[in-house]
């Protein structure tokens, strides 16, 4: 059995500065299998099912009604791209305002820059990824490089250690791998995503208890789940 969930239970997440020795790029394809086996395998598929579907159209009304203007951005954003875009925009939009919703640090228009800017990278097609994997970034965890834009994504990779990852075409499915990857091998979250994690692993994957939760991720999942009992 890989390195998992079972060999890791009860250890601290372990720091930046250990991700190459954790991460051999080798053992990145079973980390889904890993959780499948401590959780089941409708615990590991809980982000694939749920989020288009129930949490993605409440993230956006939630959006919709709040008066932070980089978040309203975002959402007329979504509008405008949602019918003329061929991909999916739905997914991809719910997990950046979500972002933003859930900043870690102080709520200013450039600290919830820089928290999305640690989930996710985009770049222009055709870029070349042995040339981008030599430059330096503050991110010291794992995080995505997307090839595209937000309404036209054509490529995931999960960058970790100047390795490259491919994921699927499909940003749910991009961060579903990020976040176990981070969940399976113990990682410390980035600090600026921090809460935005804390959402995935207790709320959606159910893996933690939720706790005393901050207020706008309480105020985040009472919307969810109300529409859901509606």
């Amino acid at each position: 059995m890989t390195p998992g969930v079972n060999a890791i239970a009860g250890c601290t997440r372990a720091p930046p500065s250990c991700i190459a020795c954790i991460i051999p790029r080798s053992c990145i394809n079973p980390v889904n299998q890993d959780l499948q086996m401590k959780f089941g395998d409708e615990v590991s598929r809980q982000l694939l099912m749920k989020w288009d579907s129930s949490i993605a159209p409440v993230i956006l009304k939630l959006a919709e009604q709040t008066s932070t203007t980089a978040i309203r951005e975002l959402f007329m954003e979504f509008n405008e791209n949602k019918d003329s875009s061929s991909y999916d925009c739905l997914g991809m939009y719910a997990l950046l305002i979500c972002v933003f919703m859930l900043p870690t640090h102080a709520r200013s228009k450039g600290m919830r820059k820089q928290s999305l800017n640690m989930l996710i990278d985009f770049r222009p097609i055709g870029t070349v990824l042995e040339k981008y994997l030599t430059q330096d970034r503050p991110n010291r965890q794992p995080y995505l490089l997307c090839l595209g834009t937000r309404s036209a994504p054509t490529q995931f990779f999960i960058i970790g250690d100047r390795q490259a990852i491919k994921c699927e075409d499909n940003i749910v499915a991009a961060v579903d791998k990020l976040f176990k990857l981070h969940f399976v091998f113990n990682l410390q979250y980035a600090a600026e995503l921090k809460l935005f994690y804390n959402f995935i692993e207790t709320f959606v994957f159910k893996l933690s208890p939720l706790g005393q939760l901050p207020n706008k991720l309480v105020e985040i999942v009472a919307a969810i789940e109300s529409c859901s009992s509606s």
